[in-house]
């Protein structure tokens, strides 16, 4: 017992100095050089969006870098004084306070499309968010799959190859994730079948991956970019009704159906691991 009360008062005393600190940083590196009198307008409307469109948001840039370093260091000061228990309200306070001071003073006495960031945002995390489903089927299995970088960076260069050459992004799609497949299957052979250690040959295929696409599109991809790179992207698909929603229509319902598949993914693997037998008997591995 003595021991948890003195790992929880550790706990409580980190979070509560990281959010302390990061409230003086925000302040001695935003707030000190943010121009008095100035404001930053945040743009909440896309162009070719089928949104609402609403006003932009005009906040005064000083006042708001200056109360988001408060809150932070408030929160800092009430964990150090009370605690709070769940870690994802901290680190959600401090990343919210510290991403819109640094929005705020980089685009002080100007206009910023937060719209439009928000969506870029969406788009440029998807592989990221696709290769971390992998890893977490990976590690909840107990396989350490560190050749997932890899896998991916082949994957999508046969995906650009065969949608160029049939014509059909769909065919790429399916070409991509059956190499995905294959790939992985090779791992698994050479862990099972030749007992290879697991980061061993996950390196090597990384390896092995990095090396493979960069000398194709060297060699081939970049002197014949009609033939072999021209694969086009994907439709951006509109969700009736709700694309029309201001701000979170052209981010979460004005995508290609790669981002619809990844945002399902992740709610599908999230019910599967943890409300169903299979997920069960996975975690127990």
């Amino acid at each position: 017992m003595e021991l948890s009360t003195s790992a929880e008062k550790r706990k409580r005393i980190s979070y509560g100095m990281t959010l302390l600190v990061a409230g003086l940083l925000i302040y001695l590196l935003f707030g000190l050089t943010t121009q008095a009198g100035v404001s930053t307008t945040f743009g909440l409307n896309l162009a070719g969006s089928q949104a609402i469109e609403v006003s932009d948001l005009v906040v005064p840039a000083q006042l708001t870098v200056n109360l988001m370093a408060a809150i932070a260091a408030f929160a800092g000061a009430y964990q150090l004084a009370k605690g709070i228990r769940s870690t994802g309200w901290l680190i959600g306070i401090l990343a919210v306070t510290f991403v819109i001071a640094f929005l705020t003073w980089a685009a002080q006495d100007k206009s910023f499309n937060l719209t439009g960031m928000l969506g870029s945002s969406l788009v440029r995390a998807t592989p990221i968010a696709l290769a971390a489903l992998c890893g977490v089927i990976s590690e909840r299995s107990a396989v350490i799959n560190i050749g997932i970088e890899g896998i991916m960076l082949m994957s999508a260069q046969t995906a650009v190859v065969t949608a160029t050459v049939s014509g059909n992004l769909y065919v790429g799609l399916i070409a991509a994730i059956l190499v995905g497949a294959l790939v992985a299957a090779f791992h698994a052979y050479l862990v099972i079948r030749f007992k290879v250690d697991q980061v061993v040959s996950g390196v090597a295929i990384n390896i092995f991956g990095t090396g493979f696409t960069s000398f194709i599109s060297s060699r081939f991809l970049q002197k014949a970019t009609d033939a072999l790179n021209n694969s086009g992207t994907f439709p951006i698909i509109s969700i009736p009704g709700l694309s029309k929603i201001p701000i979170l229509g052209p981010v979460l319902f004005e995508n290609n159906i790669v981002i619809y598949l990844m945002i399902l993914l992740v709610v599908v693997m999230h019910i599967m691991l943890f409300y169903t037998p299979w997920g069960l008997r996975t975690r127990a591995v």
